[in-house]
């Protein structure tokens, strides 16, 4: 009887030793103790399926810990990076869901560090990178509203200075041949000057610089007479020496006479409405988008260095420059 109970005695022994030193068991006590290295250790020595799965649950939830930890600024980027690694060397191997954490985790520790980069730079007064510093930062991080507000700033800091007076000169001798119908070109020349002001309130406007209109219609009577002139003398084998002399004894006027009687100044005008035109403009990396208000009209308008073309490609009416024989690009010139 005596060995039958110490044979008893040492199997409740054996027993008792192998169910409270199993596996789970030292696992849950270090779940408790927030132990996760000695819980990867341990679980690979579990052989129940369920025991596995019940571990993986709990270490499933203990990496959404880390991560509200790491959103909260409760725990650093290193530590849970660490806790996270020993979580998915043993125990949350191609677990979509820790997967997913471990992204978030990468991702707003990236947009953390490029905001405090975009900052950086910002203060440095570097904008073209803080501007792309700022633009990785992500919706999920507490800094992106700022972030959004200093990217606008960022632009508008490296929005080109286009502020001043810019002048082209179109010689309107070519001009005036080509609206009446006349061919070649002038040697007379007769330049205006188209100018643009910009100024720093998103106005400003086109205008004329028409110092004398007067003597620009008389520039351009003796212009038109010189064409005339020219091809009447070709056009009958007549000397332009003699010309003026013929035409005058066969109808008793000067061919400047007769020009000014068939060149309507109000149709000559209509080539300078741009004068004092008003326009809104808005800038965009090196365009400047401009709508003419008095013309109903825009045009686009292209800043190279300190330079503005006029494109070609042109709304409404002003497109018919073109066909007066003003050519494109038009290039303005800053004073």
């Amino acid at each position: 009887m005596i060995s039958v109970l110490l044979l008893l005695l040492a199997g409740a022994g054996v027993f008792a030793y192998l169910y409270f030193n199993r596996p789970i068991l030292k696992i849950n006590k270090a779940i408790e103790e927030d132990d996760i290295e000695t819980v990867s250790e341990l679980y690979g020595s579990l052989s129940k399926e369920s025991e596995m799965l019940e571990v993986q649950d709990r270490m499933l939830d203990k990496s959404k810990d880390l991560e509200k930890g790491f959103i909260e600024k409760e725990l650093e980027y290193d530590y849970v990076t660490e806790q996270l690694n020993i979580l998915g060397d043993e125990i949350l191997i191609d677990n979509s869901r820790f997967d997913r954490i471990v992204k978030n985790v990468n991702l707003l520790n990236s947009s953390r560090l490029s905001y405090e980069e975009g900052m950086k730079a910002f203060k440095d007064e570097d904008y073209e990178s803080a501007l792309e510093a700022f633009s990785r930062v992500i919706k999920d991080d507490e800094n992106f509203d700022k972030a959004q507000a200093k990217i606008e700033e960022c632009r508008q800091l490296l929005k080109p200075d286009i502020t001043g007076i810019y002048r082209a000169k179109i010689d309107l001798s070519d001009v005036m041949m080509k609206y009446l119908g006349l061919s070649g070109s002038s040697p007379i020349p007769l330049n205006l000057d188209v100018a643009v002001d910009i100024t720093d309130d998103s106005n400003g406007y086109f205008y004329m610089d028409i110092k004398d209109p007067e003597a620009l219609y008389d520039s351009m009577i003796k212009v038109v007479t010189y064409f005339t002139k020219k091809s009447i003398a070709q056009q009958y084998g007549i000397s332009e020496d003699n010309i003026e002399s013929y035409v005058k004894m066969i109808f008793g006027k000067s061919i400047e006479d007769m020009v000014k009687d068939e060149v309507n100044i109000d149709d000559i005008s209509e080539l300078m409405y741009l004068e004092n035109t008003y326009f809104t403009y808005t800038v965009n990396d090196d365009w400047v988008y401009v709508t003419l208000t008095d013309a109903n009209e825009s045009i686009e308008l292209r800043i190279r260095d300190d330079d503005l073309y006029l494109e070609e490609h042109l709304a409404g009416s002003l497109s018919e420059l073109g066909s007066y024989g003003v050519e494109f690009p038009l290039v303005f010139r800053k004073e």
